[in-house]
């Protein structure tokens, strides 16, 4: 009861404050952008093309959209002096966590509901191009995987929130940590490539280039999108990306015949688990020490 205290208040923060808002406007953009871009005559862009990169693309609106709008959710507690009063009160550590946890999923629930709601207004084309089973399907099988790709940068953000005051610093080493697991990914990727291409010099370091910065962005669609490179995915880290742990989930679950093996999809969403575990454990040391540092 302690912890869904804590959730509602800082629900009703959020709810109050412009950033949330912000915060809907930024999850919002990729979806909004690709139906301008469909609407522009000059540009050879077809649904079915802009099918495939929509979950993607709008995955990292969604993550700036929780970073925006709770990367303060501990920190403000400590720059407002509200933690004194919040240690002093018989709350558990765990409560504490937990609580600001669901707040954080709360938040998190409401953006992959706009984008969801935005899909199915603005992009009925999925179902009606694409190899998709259902509009129920796809649209259930979006937020599923869209919520599962926010649960760790929940976690990490309730975990430096904890340990740093400044929102921009908490939403910069989040965002490095994401695109350091993105960009290995990708470099790991470019090992798939071949060597020499015959006739053409240097064809292959471009490319390479290429799919690098390219695959630090589109993740396992990269691998997907070019079947011609035979492109495998790399044995070693493939299961530590955030991204690419959704898009494997959700092509399992949206395929009438997924390529992805059910092995490999219950160890992406038992990586994206971990993660978010983890952070929410290490997160509740953090706040044990610094309350014990707080009595002294």
């Amino acid at each position: 009861m302690r912890a869904l205290t804590i959730t509602a208040k800082d629900t009703k923060r959020l709810l109050k404050s412009p950033k949330f808002y912000f915060s809907l406007f930024l999850t919002s953009m990729a979806i909004v952008g690709l139906k301008v871009l469909l609407s522009v005559p000059f540009l050879p862009l077809t649904p079915m093309f802009l099918a495939r990169f929509i979950f993607t693309l709008s995955l990292p609106c969604l993550g700036l959209a929780i970073l925006t709008s709770n990367s303060d959710i501990m920190s403000s507690e400590y720059s407002e002096g509200t933690i004194l009063v919040l240690y002093s009160q018989p709350v558990s550590n765990a409560s504490i966590i937990l609580g600001k946890f669901f707040a954080m999923l709360l938040s998190s629930l409401i953006f992959t509901g706009f984008d969801t709601l935005l899909i199915k207004f603005l992009h009925p084309y999925i179902w009606e191009t694409t190899e998709f089973v259902s509009e129920t399907q796809i649209l259930t099988c979006y937020f599923f995987a869209a919520l599962l790709f926010q649960l760790p940068i929940i976690g990490l953000t309730l975990l430096f929130s904890s340990l740093f005051k400044r929102s921009a610093t908490i939403t910069i080493v989040v965002i490095l940590i994401y695109e350091t697991l993105a960009v290995l990914y990708a470099s790991q990727l470019i090992w798939s490539v071949p060597q020499h291409v015959p006739g053409i010099a240097g064809l292959s370091i471009l490319i390479q280039i290429f799919i690098l910065l390219l695959g630090s962005i589109l993740g396992y669609d990269i691998v997907r999108i070019t079947p011609a490179l035979s492109i495998n995915e790399p044995e070693v880290i493939k299961y530590l990306p955030i991204n690419v742990n959704s898009q494997r989930l959700l092509y399992f679950l949206i395929s009438p015949n997924p390529e992805i093996a059910l092995p490999e999809a219950l160890i992406s969403l038992l990586s994206i688990i971990m993660i978010t575990v983890l952070s929410i454990l290490l997160s509740f040391l953090v706040i044990k020490r610094k309350r014990s540092e707080y009595r002294e």
